[in-house]
């Protein structure tokens, strides 16, 4: 079958690992412990095959976000079968344009589901996706990304670009602040929201206390 010729693009689990979705430009398959199944987002007929550059998981609310390289925003609702799984099409969040393909550099949802983050190309979007009108909340030219994460309260995203670390409150659609991280290669934050952990190209692990980011 053609999901048996899967060459392997990325792996994306959600936060407990608890499912998994293996994907190459042409499908994906989503697994736990309960169950499996793939599925293909190109009809072999097709006179376009859109190009999958990313899967986000949104396990609270059962759905995928699948970025695909030409900047098409699909969320896929999932239902779980004895049978295996079945990805469900809704409208787009984005339409993309044929042949315009960018590497999807990151694709995220915050544990609450309510907001997706996506990086293509040099851009980062931020869109809310928790309602039934879905919009974007911000948007920005960052660059090269060197670790982008939620807040575990869902406040706040924290992006790592450019020797520093931008924090974007959510609410408000704005960054909130800026701080120097200098030839940072990675970041982290804290289950509690307190803190913030950065690595940098010595190896050496920078640790900062947000008290404001509850």
């Amino acid at each position: 079958s053609d999901w048996d010729n899967l060459n392997l693009l990325g792996i994306s689990a959600d936060l407990d690992d608890r499912i998994l979705v293996y994907f190459d430009e042409n499908g994906y398959s989503l697994s736990t412990q309960e169950f499996g199944g793939s599925t293909l987002v190109n009809s072999p007929d097709a006179d376009y095959w859109w190009s999958i550059g990313n899967i986000a998981i949104d396990s609270r609310n059962e759905r995928l976000a699948v970025i695909y390289q030409e900047g098409r925003i699909e969320l896929r609702a999932f239902e779980t079968f004895t049978i295996g799984v079945i990805g469900i099409v809704g409208l787009p969040l984005k339409w993309g344009a044929k042949g315009d393909l960018e590497q999807v550099h990151a694709a995220l949802f915050d544990r609450t589901g309510e907001w997706l983050a996506i990086v293509i190309g040099d851009q980062l979007s931020i869109w809310d996706v928790g309602g039934w009108f879905k919009r974007v909340a911000y948007r920005e030219d960052v660059g090269v990304i060197h670790g982008i994460k939620f807040s575990p309260s869902g406040k706040f995203l924290f992006l790592g670009v450019d020797d520093k670390i931008k924090i974007i409150n959510l609410d408000r659609g704005k960054q909130a602040a800026e701080l120097e991280a200098p030839n940072i290669t990675s970041l982290d934050i804290s289950e509690d929201n307190r803190l913030l952990f950065w690595s940098d190209e010595n190896g050496v692990i920078h640790l900062w206390a947000f008290p404001q980011t509850q």
